[in-house]
């Protein structure tokens, strides 16, 4: 269905792609990916000559406060810059035009296979490894914790006159979740010594395989910040839980089986350790190798840890990634609300609030007992 943005569209992409100024309105064909955030493109030309051939529109959503789009903006240039995300051809107001990766967006199972894991955590240490001085190096909750503007949003968005009957229910559940008591506690129990610069949204939209070499690629940096690295792990881990393939309401599904058991988890654990300890270049050239060579590994990990203390190191992280995985419940509920009714994407943002509220409050009791 021909979308009302297309003609702007066609005239940015004519406009700033200067083998594309002649091609005609038939000439430019556009595919809607799915996502839950923005309205992503893939946008081809039918005439063949013109470089690029194909590229990525994005197309930002009505997110005013939820996104320092500044911010996105100078994270997403870094990344183009080092090699850890795909090209900038042109960005104007809501349109950005991305470079096209010829891959495919990780499958929910891969999660748990051990090549795939293992790639994980190259690129994840990687993006860790990173210093990003135009950003604020000051965790996300942190900073989360010090804006009034955080919460006033979401309090006053549970107060908007705009739900029906059964949705009043929901939020007046859900607006427990910002009181004073609940910011002190996730005070208390962040860890704040940890912080490295972080994604922050590594659903499956946002994880691809690349085609040539199967390599993990991230995408989408809109959220990223520094952050506590368990942050990463456990919102990862936890996203391939999340189908968002989902055509009917609430247009997601929970697959509690695609989170990696205790030997999975730790398996990528002792990999992650090892690539955080090494330079980019060192990722680069012995990453394949090392994914394929457990011994390898070892030899690596008893070279930066002694046994006792890489024992300790690993299960520190394993709880600190559970922690990820409960503040990753807590963020995005909070997010959930400030989206519902403010963009048109088929997405029943109010109960996946609901479920992530919920859950977030399961682990905390297992957690910390509260």
């Amino acid at each position: 269905m021909e979308s009302n943005d297309f003609p702007r569209f066609r005239d940015f992409l004519r406009t700033k792609l200067p083998s594309w100024k002649n091609l005609t309105d038939s000439d430019i064909e556009f595919f809607l990916f799915s996502s839950i955030t923005n309205k992503v493109y893939k946008v081809t030309s039918k005439t063949e000559g013109v470089s690029p051939q194909v590229v990525i529109l994005r197309n930002f959503c009505g997110k005013e406060g939820i996104v320092d789009k500044d911010k996105e903006i100078k994270v997403f240039n870094e990344m183009s810059k080092t090699g850890f995300g795909p090209k900038c051809y042109a960005q104007e107001g809501d349109i950005r035009l991305e470079e096209f990766i010829p891959s495919r967006t990780i499958h929910p199972h891969e999660y748990k296979e051990k090549t795939v894991r293992r790639k994980l955590a190259r690129t994840l240490a990687a993006i860790h490894c990173l210093e990003v001085p135009e950003v604020e190096r000051i965790g996300l909750f942190e900073s989360i914790l010090k804006d009034p503007r955080y919460f006033r949003m979401y309090d006053e968005k549970c107060e908007e006159d705009i739900y029906s009957p059964e949705e009043k229910k929901v939020i007046e559940t859900l607006k427990k979740a910002t009181s004073k008591e609940e910011q002190n506690f996730i005070d208390s129990i962040l860890p704040k010594d940890d912080i490295v610069f972080s994604h922050n949204d590594l659903l499956q939209g946002n994880i691809l395989i690349s085609q040539e070499k199967e390599d993990t690629i991230f995408i989408d940096y809109e959220y990223a910040s520094y952050n506590f690295r368990g942050y990463d792990i456990g919102n990862m881990f936890k996203e391939a839980t999340f189908d968002y393939g989902v055509s009917q309401p609430p247009y997601f599904q929970v697959k509690d089986e695609n989170f990696p058991n205790d030997e999975e988890l730790r398996d990528f654990l002792r990999y992650y350790l090892v690539f955080v300890k090494m330079s980019l270049t060192e990722i680069t050239e012995k990453g394949d190798e090392m994914i394929e060579n457990e011994e390898l590994v070892q030899e690596y990990l008893e070279k930066y840890f002694q046994p006792e203390a890489l024992k300790e190191r690993i299960e520190a992280l394993v709880r600190e990634t559970m922690i990820g995985v409960m503040l990753s419940y807590y963020y995005w509920l909070v997010w959930g609300v400030k989206m519902h009714k403010t963009v048109d994407i088929p997405f029943d943002y109010l109960e996946f609030s609901r479920l992530k509220y919920e859950r977030y409050l399961g682990l905390k009791k297992k957690l910390f007992d509260q």
